[in-house]
């Protein structure tokens, strides 16, 4: 009679290391595409949240503060070669102020100008002399634009690049107590 072995043959040893590799391979694989996921959304938070914020801010300002618009005299559609400007006479701490929120440089710039200087085109706005203007409220922005509906409603739209693709921000406002 033959005696039974316990142990394994080289063959099934062969065999069980090849599936466990292959089961770790697909597993690192899952766990890279996973990681690479996560700091492609980690990179584009920054510039998702700072474009909301910017875009909430504009809408409050001219929800809740604004008087009237300066410029452009006529319609609220904004976009001249990438930039897009709309200044607002706003009551701000007791006494009218007049604010800027433009586009330059993929950056939405809030500038603050001198409300007693009367102008005729957007050249001859003077930005006042003070830290911090203007302020920075957002980066990494393709486009913003203003455009006023047929019901009196503001659209601001802002356009952030997320993977080679554009991905628009949406809100609509109504104007505040002036307008």
């Amino acid at each position: 009679m033959r005696k039974m072995s316990s142990g394994v043959t080289l063959t099934e040893l062969l065999v069980s290391t090849t599936l466990f590799m292959a089961l770790m391979g697909s597993v690192f694989g899952v766990f890279i595409s996973v990681l690479r996921t996560y700091q492609e959304k980690l990179r584009d938070a920054p510039t998702f949240r700072q474009a909301s914020v910017a875009l909430e801010r504009i809408s409050r300002e001219i929800r809740e503060d604004a008087v009237q618009v300066i410029y452009p005299r006529r319609n609220v559609l904004l976009s001249d070669s990438g930039t897009s400007l709309l200044v607002l006479d706003v009551l701000g701490e007791g006494k009218k102020e007049r604010i800027g929120f433009s586009l330059d440089k993929g950056m939405i710039l809030e500038t603050r100008y001198d409300p007693t200087k009367g102008f005729q085109n957007r050249e001859e706005l003077e930005p006042l002399e003070e830290p911090g203007n203007p302020r920075i409220l957002g980066k990494g922005i393709m486009s913003l634009t203003f455009q006023e509906d047929r019901r009196g409603l503001l659209m601001i739209q802002l356009c952030v690049e997320k993977q080679k693709k554009p991905v628009w921000l949406r809100t609509k406002t109504r104007w505040g107590v002036g307008l």
